[in-house]
């Protein structure tokens, strides 16, 4: 999609993306909206994209194996970051039979992994085994690579923990300006599921749609 070739995993019976979106194009071909301006990111209620380290905004780099804050080196490693406007277009960010995993999606694959003998320990088997801070790497047992790409925040426009944490955004709205988003942290062994302002900058992995 978009002039970039995506690896991908089956875990249990769902087909993911093994890494995260990059496009800068909507399914159709329309551009999706990029270069804002921390104004302009945060006020915004259409769809926008960004790369961690971008425009000279403030940016965190707890990365310790390459230099988050250079947009050229955080888009080769951690793909880009989208707010939830762009997640629920109609026009789709994912690739035809493809889509944004809903919250029920995100949980099917939590509850899996806990199946297979990772209860509390979600986060770990799903981390990938290099590239977080402070010895937080994981075991990557499902080939699900995750990484910590961190986020653009929606109340500064900045960029944050990069290195530290990913965030991972649903399709499903949670109510008053919220949607729900699933996280890793380099200290906590777990999967957490919270609610986040919409206007936020997350990463997205794409799932395959059900036969």
């Amino acid at each position: 999609m978009d002039g970039y070739t995506y690896g991908v995993v089956e875990i249990g019976d769902q087909c993911w993306f093994a890494e995260n979106l990059r496009t800068t194009t909507y399914l159709n071909g329309d551009a999706i909206p990029a270069g804002l301006t921390d104004g302009e990111w945060m006020s915004t209620t259409s769809g926008a994209t960004a790369v961690y380290g971008e425009n000279g905004s403030f940016c965190d780099n707890f990365s310790p194996v390459f230099s988050a804050c250079d947009e050229t080196q955080s888009l080769q490693e951690h793909g880009r970051l989208y707010n939830w406007y762009s997640v629920n277009d109609a026009r789709n960010l994912c690739p035809s039979g493809w889509h944004v995993p809903t919250d029920g999606e995100w949980t099917d694959l939590k509850d899996y992994i806990t199946a297979q003998g990772f209860s509390g320990s979600q986060g770990t088997a799903l981390k990938s085994t290099s590239g977080w801070y402070d010895g937080g790497n994981g075991t990557d047992d499902f080939g699900f690579s995750a990484l910590p790409a961190g986020r653009r925040a929606n109340d500064s426009g900045h960029f944050n923990n990069a290195g530290r944490n990913a965030r991972f955004w649903s399709s499903s709205p949670a109510g008053g300006g919220r949607s729900w988003k699933y996280k890793l942290n380099h200290d906590v062994a777990g999967l957490d599921s919270s609610d986040g302002p919409m206007s936020g900058g997350l990463s997205v992995r794409c799932l395959r749609d059900a036969e």
